[in-house]
């Protein structure tokens, strides 16, 4: 599996190119679905992977992968990746009509303040659970670790000496938390990017 994990990595650029980045255009969680992609690969079977790389088929195979769990609602990761956060799709609608974001630079400038404010939050609620539940102390440094410090699932694996499949199950499991909590936060922010991205 070891092989397969360095394909992913050497083909990292094409796979965001060809196929993540058209599906999922936030960088951020094109990035986070790239890292997933280690965790489904390693679920796979050994035999099975060995002949789709020895015949030269992995990007067709990586590609249906990726297709597949992005585009089916039966999928976890097309909740995660592709469905809107917020529960009323028309609460969006309407925000888009009535928001008056002629300025860009202003527009820019709440997007910062807001991304500030949510980082504060988070930061406030993870030493809050911390201190109410001493043992949250490793889920808290390995969150803090893949967000802040820009690691990957298996670079953390390799620095803690600790399985990549667990990293990754600590990092959902505290991202599930943190979006539960700041959906609102979360969905505002993500409505003014898009917002920005497409102003003239």
């Amino acid at each position: 599996m070891e092989q397969i994990f360095n394909w992913l990595t050497d083909n990292k650029a094409e796979l965001m190119n060809k196929f993540i980045y058209r599906m999922i255009p936030n960088k951020r969680d094109a990035e986070d679905f790239y890292q997933d992609l280690y965790i489904i690969m390693a679920d796979k079977d050994n035999d099975k992977m060995k002949k789709i790389y020895d015949n030269n088929e992995m990007m067709q195979y990586v590609y249906i992968i990726i297709r597949n769990n992005l585009q089916s609602k039966n999928s976890r990761y097309y909740y995660t990746y592709r469905k809107p956060i917020g529960n009323d799709y028309n609460e969006e609608i309407d925000f888009r009509e009535s928001y008056d974001a002629t300025d860009k630079n202003k527009l820019l400038d709440e997007l910062q303040e807001d991304y500030k404010l949510l980082l504060s939050k988070i930061d406030r609620y993870l030493n809050t659970e911390l201190n109410e539940n001493p043992k949250s102390f490793y889920d808290k440094k390995v969150f803090e670790m893949y967000y802040n410090e820009d690691n990957t699932f298996r670079g953390l694996g390799e620095l803690l000496n600790i399985p990549m499949s667990s990293i990754y199950n600590t990092v959902t499991r505290s991202k599930d938390k943190v979006t539960k909590l700041f959906k609102k936060d979360i969905e505002l922010i993500k409505l003014k990017l898009d917002l920005y991205n497409n102003e003239d």
